[in-house]
């Protein structure tokens, strides 16, 4: 994937926005990519709004879009957050 090759989030935002105006339709990989950079980042404010957008443009997060979520917030060590990501997950059917 093209924007797992860009350094930095908004490098793959502004590739993603790209995209969106040359008719491409983003898919769920694609934003799996930014929840990524942005877990990554620790911008975890920014990657719930993503996971908001995705619902909003009728793709809902997937597996991965809810693992990279966990991952991010176990990485700051913020447990609860982690677990309510994880409980989202299980709602959402992924996890049992």
């Amino acid at each position: 994937v093209m924007m797992d090759a860009s350094p930095d989030f908004p490098a793959a935002q502004a590739l993603l926005g790209q995209m969106e105006r040359q008719g491409l339709l983003p898919q769920t990989t694609s934003y799996n990519v930014l929840l990524k950079k942005l877990c990554l980042a620790a911008n975890m404010d920014v990657a719930e709004d993503l996971l908001v957008e995705m619902k909003e443009r009728g793709m809902p997060p997937d597996e991965r879009s809810y693992t990279q979520m966990v991952c991010g917030y176990s990485d700051l060590g913020n447990t609860e957050f982690a677990q309510s990501v994880f409980d989202r997950m299980q709602q959402a059917g992924f996890a049992t």
